[in-house]
């Protein structure tokens, strides 16, 4: 953990507890800072080994395959993609939330949310208003500094952020989203300044900035998502975990094994081994540089044979890329199953296009993870739209407000499309659900936009 950021984690919690805060230790942010550490690959103390060459120690650095960001980005991309659809009723109020998140770029920036919960542990959307506009933040994990919590998830948090101004240098903006003793919430806005020696000053807030805003509701403009699995590094710990914590040694062996099909490259290209005569000498015994000074492949040795002439000694070995491929596809089997797609989500060869039935059957694993992990992103995204319906002066409930999310990928929807069709057909499922289903709109605009029960089949 770099020592800025250990000094900021350190910092935030210390200034909280002053306020009568017991947030998570701060240890558990240097955790944090590892899992983003193999994230972005800036591994140093991971992928750099010392070797004995028979004369001195040399220092190198080991190839690394970045692993742990495309396991994040799979996960990212089946879980918020182009294809997943909210509808909310009434219509007035879907097409004005629709306006808001497209301002936002809500699918862009939730898929890399997703991507960074996935590799950090947890996340956050947080809603808020200037100048009459609706914005949502995305925060990443080494910005959340929990309050309270209980069995249901975090009540109240605090979120820090690095800021720079040129007349005082770096600060940090903290914003305390609290419940007074009514169960309400209430925004509290501190600016610090952290020094070398972990203390902090308070600064003054920025003109126009409320120490305190009153919410006056129980609805938070904050919502914490992450993976949907237990977080075993601290089992009392309210937030998550990341997608690898628990693969990060497989990670390594990972990067060892690709590393080595660097090595078996560099060091198994064939050379001609020809003694030193042969590299200064013509064939009319003229002394000159007769090898061209790019010349790759012929390598001095020694002198010349024993009856004077010159010796040439072809030094071509085998690759042991079948060896190492099969080494390396293992690991990489170990990396998908640790990490909840089953044990070929990554593979060398193509062996043509599956059917999405066969997905599921061979990858059961991945689709109940899935469907784990779309649960608390479902929660968070329910809890976000409440939050925008409350600074838009509207009440939404959780039962107006309708997510489906793209399972195409590893889920038969052709054969769902048709038992919904069987079930439409006896009478079971009612006209204005299949094309709301299967149409992406809400129950109200299924209902104005219903044909004959004919046309809705086709």
């Amino acid at each position: 953990m770099n020592e800025q950021a250990k000094q900021t984690s350190s910092g935030v919690c210390a200034y909280l507890k002053n306020l009568g805060y017991d947030t998570v230790d701060a240890e558990y942010y240097k955790i944090i800072q590892n899992w983003m550490d193999w994230y972005m690959n800036s591994l140093d103390d991971n992928h750099k080994t010392q070797y004995w060459n028979g004369v001195t120690v040399r220092s190198r650095v080991i190839k690394s395959l970045g692993m742990a960001k495309t396991v994040c980005e799979t996960w990212a991309n089946l879980l918020m993609n182009e294809k997943v659809q909210i509808a909310i009723e009434p219509e007035t109020v879907n097409t004005r939330v629709h306006q808001i998140l497209d301002a936002n770029d809500f699918e862009g920036n939730t898929n890399e949310l997703c991507e960074k919960y996935c590799a950090l542990g947890s996340g956050a959307f947080l809603e808020y208003m200037k100048d009459d506009e609706i914005f949502v933040d995305y925060i990443m994990a080494n910005m959340i500094y929990p309050l309270s919590w209980d069995s249901t998830g975090i009540k109240e948090c605090a979120f820090a952020s690095q800021r720079h101004d040129k007349s005082i240098g770096d600060y940090l903006y903290i914003q305390m989203h609290v419940m007074d003793e009514r169960g309400l919430y209430q925004i509290e806005n501190h600016m610090i300044q952290i020094k070398a020696s972990g203390s902090f000053d308070e600064l003054p807030l920025p003109e126009g900035m409320e120490p305190i805003t009153y919410l006056n509701t129980d609805i938070p403009l904050f919502q914490i998502v992450k993976p949907k699995q237990v977080n075993n590094v601290d089992i009392y710990n309210p937030m998550g975990i990341s997608v690898y914590a628990n693969a990060v040694d497989v990670l390594k062996e990972i990067d060892t094994t690709f590393d080595a099909f660097d090595s078996e490259v560099r060091t198994g290209r064939r050379h001609i081994l020809m003694a030193g005569e042969g590299f200064t000498m013509d064939a009319n015994g003229n002394q000159h540089n007769v090898i061209d000074d790019n010349e790759e492949v012929l390598r001095m040795v020694g002198e010349g044979g024993s009856d004077g002439g010159i010796e040439l000694h072809d030094f071509s070995p085998s690759f042991r890329i079948s060896e190492l491929k099969e080494a390396l596809q293992f690991q990489l089997n170990l990396l998908s199953e640790k990490c909840g797609m089953g044990t070929n989500q990554y593979e060398f060869a193509t062996k043509g296009v599956k059917t999405a039935t066969e997905v599921i059957s061979e990858d059961s694993d991945m689709y109940s993870t899935l469907k784990k992990h779309e649960k608390p992103l479902d929660t968070a995204i329910r809890g976000m739209i409440r939050a925008i319906g409350y600074l838009m002066g509207t009440d939404i409930q959780y039962e107006d407000i309708q997510i489906d999310f793209d399972d195409s990928i590893i889920e038969d929807k052709e054969t769902e499309r048709k038992n919904d069709q069987t079930d439409l057909a006896n009478g079971t499922l009612r006209p204005e659900e299949y094309r709301s289903r299967w149409r992406n709109e809400s129950i109200e605009e299924a209902l104005k936009n219903l044909p004959q029960q004919a046309d809705v089949l086709e």
